[in-house]
């Protein structure tokens, strides 16, 4: 769609690594020797032409809010040359770490909150505060794009991305989810999460001066 809607000078500019440049490959081909299973030398068995098209291929978080928000799993959140190329400044995971402890790389790299949900604590999230925290997160340049993650990123963090369009924009809960259901493909909302959200009557709203229904790329 940025694509459609910007042009490809825009989008080469905005998502680099996911633009190949073919005359790389076309060079490799020329310069190097036939392809070996295995390099005794300890050399990558992969060119680099060969890494950045395996990279583009990997799954990145789903952005939500264009520039500010995404949405993914745990492997995105630890990914590192993922959240580098997104500039991620915050990380909000949702994740029960139990007795492993958290990475300090999140901790010192950056702003880190940690909150452990499962099906028997989904009814006492409080979706206003951590909606807030996102809001605050984000309009801090210090702080945003954020990262909001699960697990399998399919289940619990689109909740939270489902919340925030609805606290936010004041969409319904039935448009909210189509929209962020369209954007992650795989959603599959936790069953818990998402009865709470059914009955959940968003307080202290974001833009409450213009709150229309429209989506996440809506201004």
């Amino acid at each position: 769609m940025f694509y459609l809607k910007q042009g490809i000078e825009s989008f080469i500019e905005k998502y680099p690594y996911l633009c190949l440049n073919f005359h790389e490959r076309d060079q490799e081909g020329d310069s190097k020797p036939p392809a070996q299973e295995n390099k005794p030398d300890g050399q990558p068995l992969l060119s680099p032409f060969e890494s950045k098209l395996l990279y583009s291929l990997s799954r990145f978080p789903t952005e939500m809010v264009e520039g500010k928000i995404f949405q993914g799993n745990v492997y995105n959140a630890n990914n590192k040359r993922q959240l580098q190329d997104l500039g991620i400044k915050s990380i909000i995971e949702f994740i029960d770490y139990k007795d492993q402890p958290i990475p300090e790389y999140k901790t010192q790299n950056f702003t880190y909150k940690n909150i452990p949900i499962d099906n028997e604590t989904a009814a006492f999230v409080d979706f206003d505060e951590i909606c807030k925290y996102i809001d605050d997160l984000s309009k801090d340049e210090t702080k945003s794009p954020i990262l909001i993650c699960c697990k399998d990123g399919d289940t619990i963090s689109p909740c939270f991305a489902i919340a925030y369009q609805m606290w936010h924009k004041g969409s319904s809960l039935t448009f909210a989810s189509a929209l962020v259901y369209q954007k992650r493909g795989t959603a599959d909302a936790n069953k818990h999460l998402y009865t709470v959200l059914t009955t959940w009557q968003p307080q202290n709203a974001g833009d409450n001066k213009g709150r229309k229904m429209i989506g996440f790329l809506g201004k």
